[in-house]
Order: structure tokens, then C-alpha cells, then sequence
């Protein structure tokens, strides 16, 4: 049996690899979509970057999880942090680009 300071430090390296995973998964998205005005076949593209994308991250949280119901739970807090904090950032890049072009 695992005491309660090995089960909380496995969680949190759980939650530290979901959102290592949701890093991994918003930044192949965000070179996806740079990539797609370029591409000859953007439809594809789109559809062949969305399955291995969810393949990855399936795949990566599986492995995580170890059949473990608690680790699975925080690999996906972790992908969650991960996927707020890219998209805020985003949101300011963005923000940021629209005030410029205003003034």
C-alpha cells in the first residue's frame, strides 16, 4: 500500500505529464494552424493534424494513467491548466495585435 505522501507526489507528477501532454497537443495545434494557409490541401491537413493530435494525446494519458482512475483524473487537470493557460496567452497575443491595429 502507498502511503499518502507517495500517492499525492505520483498524482502530482501525473498532473505535471497532462499538462506536459496539453503543452505538447496546443503547441502542434498552433503550428498546424500557421501551416494551413500554405497548405495545398488544407482540409486534410486539418483532419490528418486532429486525429494524430488525439491520438498523441490518448495514447500519452493512457500511458499516464497506468489504469489508474486518480492518475487519469490529474493528467487531465494537468491538460486542462495546459490548454487555459495556451489559450489565454493566445487571447492576449491576439487582443494585443487588434489594438495595435487600431491605432
Amino acid at each position: 500500500m502507498v502511503n499518502g505522501i507517495d500517492e499525492a507526489a505520483v498524482l502530482l507528477a501525473a498532473m505535471a505529464a497532462g499538462a506536459a501532454m496539453g503543452a505538447l497537443y496546443m503547441y502542434l495545434l498552433w503550428r498546424m494552424t500557421l501551416r494551413l494557409p500554405e497548405s495545398a490541401a488544407p482540409g486534410r491537413a486539418v483532419l490528418l493534424g486532429a486525429a494524430g493530435r488525439i491520438t498523441l494525446l490518448t495514447g500519452g494519458l493512457w500511458l499516464i494513467a497506468g489504469g489508474d482512475p486518480a492518475r487519469l483524473f490529474a493528467a487531465l487537470v494537468g491538460f486542462l491548466v495546459a490548454r487555459h493557460l495556451a489559450v489565454r496567452r493566445a487571447g492576449r497575443n491576439i487582443a494585443a495585435r487588434h489594438d495595435g491595429a487600431a491605432e
